[in-house]
């Protein structure tokens, strides 16, 4: 036969596996958190990579072809001068239309992160 327990040490053991559970439930929380967050930053790293990998490439293909545009003309001056503006043309037309897109599609980057979380917790 088994000891009765008192009340007390019902309720003192009820207690302690509440805050047990709390205590779980925090830890829980803390490495989601930082679970998303790692996912963020790496995919915007890799974001971060490709873009300077792709202006490296875009400065060497400007000088490449302001090279050949001021050989054309006789004037290799001339060649980086004419690329200079196209280069000032582009950022304007992004400067002006791209940002909603870039804004746009960070956006749906951290929602798909958050997103695929709680996809993940679903039984």
């Amino acid at each position: 036969m088994e000891p009765i327990e008192s009340p007390q040490h019902k309720i003192q053991t009820l207690f302690n596996h509440i805050s047990d559970y709390v205590e779980t439930r925090m830890d829980l929380i803390v490495l989601d958190i930082t679970e998303k967050s790692v996912d963020m930053i790496s995919g915007l790293m890799g974001g971060v990579i490709a873009g300077l990998f792709g202006l490296v490439s875009l400065l060497f293909v400007g000088i490449g072809a302001a090279k050949w545009i001021g050989t054309s003309l006789g004037q290799e001056s001339l060649g980086y001068f004419i690329m200079a503006a196209v280069y000032l043309i582009l950022l304007i037309i992004l400067s002006t239309y791209a940002r909603n897109y870039v804004r746009m599609a960070v956006v749906k980057f951290v929602i798909t992160i958050l997103k695929e979380g709680e996809i993940n917790e679903k039984p």
